[in-house]
C-alpha cells in the first residue's frame, strides 16, 4: 500500500481516535477509551514514515538554515517557506508511489 492510498483510507473515525490519542498524550482533554492500539497499524506505520522523511536531514536545507542569520527579516520567513517546501517535496515520491529518498 502506497502512501496516497493510506492517506486516502483515513476514516472519520480514524481520524477521531488520532485526536483523541493526541489530546491524552498532551493533555489537552481526556482520553476517551480508543487507545492507540485501537489504530489501523498501516495507518500508523505511514504516519510514522511520512514524519521520517518530514524530519530527515537534508543538505540544501540544512544550507538555507545557515543562511537565515544573514538575512533581513523578509528574506528569513522566504527561508522558512523553502525548508518547508523542500521538507514537503521528500513526500512526493511516496505519494506517487516510486519511494523515496535514502
Amino acid at each position: 500500500m502506497d502512501l496516497t492510498e493510506l492517506l486516502s483510507s483515513i476514516g472519520a473515525e480514524d481520524m477521531e481516535k488520532l485526536k483523541q490519542t493526541a489530546q491524552g498524550l498532551l493533555g489537552g482533554g481526556e482520553q476517551k477509551a480508543s487507545p492507540l492500539s485501537d489504530l489501523d497499524p498501516r495507518l500508523l506505520q505511514g504516519l510514522g514514515k511520512a514524519a521520517d522523511l518530514m524530519t530527515r536531514s537534508d543538505p540544501r536545507c540544512d544550507l538555507l538554515t545557515a543562511l537565515k542569520p544573514l538575512l533581513g527579516e523578509a528574506r528569513r520567513a522566504r527561508v522558512d517557506d523553502a525548508v518547508r517546501l523542500l521538507r514537503m517535496s521528500a513526500l512526493l515520491p511516496q505519494v506517487l508511489g516510486q519511494g523515496g529518498r535514502k
